[in-house]
Parts: structure tokens; sequence; C-alpha cells
């Protein structure tokens, strides 16, 4: 039975497709991406993301909501490869949150998986600012519970 997309499948769909246009804007009702449209997928959620991260360019990617571990990673290291050749898949989670903070200069980081979406950034800054001073949070995100 079809199931109304939802907001966050939406923005992952919208993103991981190149994000053309306003994601926020096509991802609202009556948007070209219409959050009403019903898609024929199963109701159940997909639980699965990944992170990759290139240490060279500083290249990123981020997956959530995947229905398998291997879409997860083919995913995040798609969207990372955009922005540069060195990318790997530095945490995969299922059913959780994860983050990813860098170090400054972008040759550092530190991944962190938790129950909750500020424990998993709390986590992965203070293990970041605890081994290479001054980080930030670059991605964080949840996957379906």
């Amino acid at each position: 039975m079809p199931r109304p997309i939802l907001a966050m499948d939406c923005f992952d769909y919208c993103e991981q497709a190149g994000g053309v246009g306003d994601c926020s804007t096509r991802c609202s009702p009556g948007g070209d991406l219409d959050v009403t449209h019903p898609w024929h997928r199963s109701s159940a959620p997909a639980p699965y993301g990944a992170i990759a991260y290139g240490v060279k360019t500083g290249a990123e990617g981020i997956s959530w909501g995947k229905p398998s571990l291997a879409s997860a990673q083919s995913a995040a290291f798609s969207t990372c490869a955009r922005y540069g050749n060195n990318c790997k898949i530095v945490a995969d989670f299922s059913n959780n949150c994860a983050a990813l903070a860098v170090a400054k200069g972008a040759v550092h980081y530190t991944t962190a998986i938790a129950h909750s979406l500020s424990q998993a950034e709390y986590n992965a800054l203070n293990s970041c600012k605890l081994n290479w001073g001054v980080c930030e949070i670059d991605l964080s995100t949840c996957s379906p519970k």
C-alpha cells in the first residue's frame, strides 16, 4: 500500500539527487517533490545510515533512512565523491544517530554514534577537542528508530 512521503524522505531524496533548486521549497506541499505525494514503498522505516569523509580534501557525505547498510554507504560515498576523490566510509549506523567532528585544518576527524543526535554530536566534538584542539561538528543525522 502506498504511503505518504515524509518530509525527511523528500529532503534525503532531494539532497541525494544533487539538491537541484531549494530542497525546502521543493519538499513543501505543492512543491515539485510534494511531501503529500504517495510513494510505493514499505511502511517500515529504513534504519541505515553512513558518513564518508576525505581527509585530503575535506570532502564529506552523509546518508540516513536507507534500506540496507550497502545503500547507506553507497549514498554517503557518492555524495562525498562529488567534492573529493579520497573519500572513505568513516561510520555506519542503524537505528541510531551519528556525528562527524572535524579538527581545524580538516586533517583529523572523530565520529560518534549514540541514541540521540545531541549525544552523538557531544561525544564526537569532545573526543575531537581532546585529541586535536579546535573542532566543529560538520555532519550529523539520525536514522529512524
